[in-house]
């Protein structure tokens, strides 16, 4: 009778399951069985998308993985390349979840239905002892099988991949009967993910992955996501079904979320009008490396061959030269305010002497040098700017008119040799954000430029380069605006990326960006395009407009497009200062020209930034005059002319100072420079400058005020050190300046001259001096190759920190890194001096905490820092 009972009870049970399960599946259009290999059959909405009995390979593996020993050797063979190498995988129907036990662990996945999503949760386990590294392993969960190519998917070959150190993972594919969104929910780490073809017509395989996947282009991001021994990482990665053309903005609005809070948006910037575009010069053809100017004006500005039009060899041709930009400038400022712009971007200042790629200089600090015609002063005493140089004379006419300065800077290094061919220098990444920052700085401190064109924001393999370089350049300067030639959609954070209609066809910022970055918008530029192309997609860039974005046309001249876009921006509601965002700034009146002189005719170069034209226009002649001595004095953050700089004296503290290295001591190696200030600094920080030029790429925000400092790079014999600091007030406050003595063995490059070669990194020393809590530097002597030197033992830390070792040996391209408590903390690999890793404790625990620095040299040896504790606090 019991018996009966429980069977009956059983028999009850097992109907109320079963009409639950079947309640549950009526609510939902993705069905899923399981079976012994796992998913056995995925559908949706009665469209089969997956199922193994049809095709056995779309079942459960682990492909690659990648482990190494504690030395960096990477592991081969056994159960350290390939997942099913292992001590037998097993599936859990009940939690539906494989888990393959390896030598040094385990990998699970788990599969989780809610709804119309497939939750799939994998969990990676580095056993204590295993003596291993998990740099990471390549996941293929399950296989879809697409009744038709998604929209989107144009080669059928090519993997669909997103890596969440980019933009948010979110990945759709719409397949006409649905779609499906491979989406990571977490954006704080690293992580491959996505559809890889697999062989079959419209078939693709779901992707999750830690490292590296196999065939991966070069300039895709490559990274592991390593997990440490003792370690586990854990993580989701979602497959969401929808109906076709869902928005994505509902889909996966927490992806979005959690990408916004990981990287916030940063740019403020309201100003939406018109911008304008000026080319001086005109490049010419053939070797990249080659000059090809003219005698009489070698940088080719306005394409200009004529010497009886000006020559630049002579007074009164220079004379006549001079004229004729300050005549471009005036034309421009007239069109300017035609378009109501916002300001304008000169891309050529230093003109062009050298075909592509090598024309656009992009280097304001280096015009002396390279465009020294510009900085000749001028002559003419009827002009408002005699006795100023031209360059400056040529931005203050526009600066003063009201309107924005902008220039073009690259990332890359203009090198003039010996032998007369030039190139632009790409820069190991962890040196492109000082040579960007030092760039922008000269002109916004001596042209008041706010508008920074980054031309050729790329790697040598074509990668794009990493968007926390352009983070640190907009916090430099956080009162300009970045547009960045080729981007990523986490560049929106920190800058407005540049469209082209012109060459691309390009209408505006991806619909997308906004799920995340709601106020971002692109600059776009329009220029000469085709009319009738205009006229095409008019609508489109009307309502882009209306969204936030900028169009970009011709201010050098009056170009034929330019009324159209004047009156699509009336039709965006952004005709008015107002409409568009903050009103032209006052200024004083620009150098007198006839009312309608230079506005409907080109004065300047007709080109667009990829195709160079010629320029058609006869110059005014002006009186020969004798040419005025060049002065050399550097110039101020308040005025865009030069200005000498009044010497500050110990007596005089103002809130910096140098506290170490002592007036006239005696250096050699690598020191650390200590500072002392009592200011309110803001994002611009604080920085060393020796003899007057910002060296290094470290910015100190707080303390400690320490500065790492190579002293091999400078000659022999006495330099001073200053340090200059940015307040919240907006001030700029310079300490007084310390002379000291260096002698080196050997004499390095000298610095802070225009004609200074890129330094080579120097090796570090076995002795570093790492800062006390006090600011001053005390000795630490050890023999180990890696040495943490700050913080020190015991220390107390808040806030945001500097992280700083010693390492005497080379690295390879692993680099180093900064563990805390074992396990990796950032994603920055160092890989020569000065060995700094940030670390925020604002994401650790109060309380002790252990650090210790990774390094891998170029023997293959993976090196150990002693362990540091410290304590936390808030």
């Amino acid at each position: 009778m019991t018996i009966r009972v429980l069977m009956v009870c059983a028999a009850m049970t097992a109907a109320v399951g079963f009409a639950v399960e079947r309640q549950t599946a009526a609510q939902t259009s993705l069905k899923i069985a399981y079976g012994a290999n796992g998913v056995e059959q995925i559908s949706y909405r009665g469209v089969v998308l997956e199922d193994t009995n049809q095709n056995p390979s779309d079942a459960f593996h682990i492909w690659h993985m990648k482990l190494t020993d504690l030395n960096g050797k990477t592991m081969t063979g056994g159960q350290y390349g390939w997942g099913e190498t292992n001590n037998g995988r097993q599936w859990d129907a009940g939690s539906k979840t494989w888990t393959y036990p390896f030598t040094w662990g385990s990998i699970r996945v788990q599969y989780q239905q809610s709804g119309d999503t497939l939750n799939m949760n994998v969990t990676e386990t580095n056993a204590a002892g295993s003596n291993v590294i998990l740099d990471g392993a390549t996941i293929y969960p399950l296989a879809l099988h697409f009744p038709g190519l998604p929209a989107g998917f144009n080669d059928a070959s090519y993997p669909q991949l997103s890596y969440n150190t980019t933009g948010p993972s979110v990945l759709a594919a719409d397949f006409g009967t649905g779609m499906v969104a491979a989406v990571a929910p977490n954006a704080s780490k690293p992580l491959y993910s996505g559809f890889m073809p697999s062989g079959q017509a419209n078939a693709y395989t779901a992707m999750i992955s830690t490292t590296t996947p196999d065939g991966l282009a070069t300039f895709q991001p490559h990274f592991d996501r390593t997990v440490m021994p003792g370690q586990t990482d854990s993580f989701t990665v979602s497959l969401r079904f929808a109906a076709s053309g869902t928005s994505m903005s509902t889909l996966a609005s927490d992806a979005y979320a959690s990408w916004a809070k990981t990287w916030p948006a940063l740019l403020q910037w309201k100003d939406r009008r018109i911008l304008g575009t000026a080319y001086l010069a005109s490049s010419p053809t053939g070797d990249a490396s080659h000059a090809g100017g003219y005698p009489n004006n070698p940088r080719r500005y306005f394409n200009d061959a004529q010497a009886s039009d000006f020559d630049v060899r002579s007074a009164s041709g220079l004379a006549r030269f001079q004229r004729r930009v300050l005549d471009q400038a005036a034309a421009t400022v007239q069109n300017l305010q035609r378009l109501n712009a916002q300001g304008v971007i000169t891309w050529d200042i230093e003109g062009e002497e050298y075909p592509q790629e090598t024309s656009y200089v992009c280097s304001p600090d280096q015009i002396a040098t390279v465009a020294p015609e510009m900085e000749t002063v001028v002559t003419d005493r009827s002009s408002r700017y005699a006795g100023q140089k031209l360059d400056d004379a040529y931005f203050k006419t526009i600066h003063d008119a009201g309107y924005r300065v902008g220039v073009c800077v690259r990332p890359q290094h203009f090198t003039k040799n010996a032998d007369g061919t030039a190139q632009q220098v790409y820069l190991p990444n962890d040196q492109i954000g000082s040579e960007l920052i030092r760039k922008m700085k000269y002109a916004h401190d001596r042209w008041g430029a706010t508008i920074f064109y980054l031309d050729s924001t790329v790697e040598t393999n074509g990668a794009v380069l990493d968007a926390s370089i352009f983070m640190k350049a907009a916090a430099a300067l956080p009162d300009s605006l970045l547009i960045p030639e080729e981007t990523t959609p986490k560049f929106y954070a920190y800058a407005a990326p540049f469209k082209t209609f012109l060459f691309h066809g390009d209408l505006g910022t991806d619909a997308g960006v906004r799920n995340y970055y709601p106020n971002a918008f692109s600059v776009n530029l329009i220029n000469d395009v085709d009319p009738g192309k205009l006229a095409a997609a008019r609508g489109t860039l009307t309502d882009a407009v209306r969204r936030g974005d900028v169009l970009m046309v011709h201010a050098d001249y009056w170009q034929d497009n330019n009324p159209t876009v004047v009156q699509m921006y009336a039709e965006a509601g952004r005709g008015s200062s107002t409409a568009g965002g903050d009103a032209p700034m006052p200024g004083a009146p620009v150098e007198t020209v006839p009312p309608d002189s230079g506005t409907t005719a080109p004065v300047g170069v007709v080109t667009a930034p990829a195709e160079p034209a010629p320029v058609v226009g006869t110059p005014d002649p002006v009186a020969t005059m004798p040419s005025a001595p060049v002065t050399s004095t550097p110039p101020t953050a308040s005025s865009p002319v030069a200005q000498p700089i009044a010497p500050v004296t110990a007596s005089s503290f103002n809130g910096v100072a140098i506290s170490s290295p002592a007036a006239d001591a005696l250096l050699s190696g690598t020191v650390t420079v200590a500072g002392q200030l009592s200011v309110s600094l803001d994002a611009a920080g604080s920085y060393l400058m020796v003899d007057g030029t910002e060296i290094g790429t470290r910015r100190v925000v707080e303390g400690p005020y320490v500065y790492p400092l190579d002293t091999t790079m400078l000659t022999n014999g006495a330099h001073t050190l200053q340090l200059w600091a940015h307040n919240t007030g907006n001030d700029t406050v310079l300490s007084p300046t310390v002379r000291v003595m260096i002698a080196n063995p050997a004499s390095g490059a000298s610095v802070g001259t225009a004609t200074s070669t890129i330094p080579a990194v120097s090796s570090p020393p076995a002795v570093a001096t790492p800062p006390t809590s006090s600011g001053v530097s005390q000795p630490v002597v050890s023999a180990s190759p890696v040495v943490l030197t700050y913080p020190l033992g015991g220390q107390a830390l808040s806030g945001v920190v500097q992280v700083a070792a010693n390492i005497s040996h080379a690295l390879d391209a692993a680099g180093s890194y900064l563990l805390v408590d074992g396990v990796e903390a950032g994603w920055r690999h160092v890989s020569s001096a000065p060995y700094l890793y940030e670390l925020d404790t604002t994401a650790l625990g109060t309380g002790a905490h252990t650090l210790q620095v990774w390094a891998h040299d170029i023997g293959n040896d993976t090196l150990l820092s002693d362990v540091v504790t410290v304590l936390v606090s808030r």
